[in-house]
């Protein structure tokens, strides 16, 4: 089976963007030929969460209505039984449906002895100098299969404690240049030495 169609239009779902309950956007991550991993976090005490995938005339919807409840503000969750080599978009509700995040586009992994052209992002040391990475978002155009970031994404080793380092990966996730990233394919993580303590 070859990869799956890539929507010429990206998926747009119900629902106003509320930018104050989910400020730092969706992350999916670590994609596999039939799973991958999804982060949201929220202001909201519930939220359902809807998938669609690429087909051939735009999306159609794979599964909605599910409800999670966030646990400090995080829902996160592996979905699986997904198709390989597929365009996926996903958007998290609130529980009056009339408010949602925005929408995060990822594509699976090719099964094992499949072959295409990838095309990929790479970065690491962000740092705050450069905040907010405006040239991250280009990213998001480009459709990609994966981006990774390959460590020191955030600075948190001047007072490392894990109220500092949850409070900076709030920041990085909120600002435009990641956001844009995580909105636009899945991610692959890494961390290094700032992340934690400078060597």
């Amino acid at each position: 089976m070859g990869p799956g169609p890539e929507p010429a239009a990206p998926w747009s779902p119900p629902g106003d963007e509320d930018g104050a309950a989910f400020a730092w956007g969706v992350q999916t991550g670590d994609a596999l030929p039939t799973a991958v991993m999804v982060s949201v976090r929220t202001l909201e005490t519930s939220v359902s969460l809807t998938l669609v995938k690429g087909v051939a005339d735009g999306w159609e919807e794979v599964t909605s209505g599910e409800v999670f409840v966030p646990v400090d503000g995080v829902v996160q969750l592996e979905l699986s039984e997904l198709n390989a080599d597929t365009t996926y978009a996903i958007a998290f509700f609130a529980a009056d449906t009339t408010r949602r995040s925005r929408v995060a586009r990822f594509r699976t992994a090719l099964t094992t002895g499949a072959s295409r052209l990838l095309r990929f992002g790479a970065t690491s040391c962000l740092g705050n100098a450069n905040d907010p990475w405006p040239c991250m978002s280009f990213s998001t155009a480009e459709k990609l299969d994966f981006f990774l970031l390959l460590g020191d994404t955030i600075y948190a080793d001047a007072n490392p404690n894990q109220f500092d380092y949850v409070e900076k990966f709030k920041t990085a996730l909120s600002l435009s240049g990641l956001q844009d990233t995580c909105a636009g394919t899945s991610i692959v993580a890494t961390w290094d030495d700032h992340e934690i303590d400078n060597n």
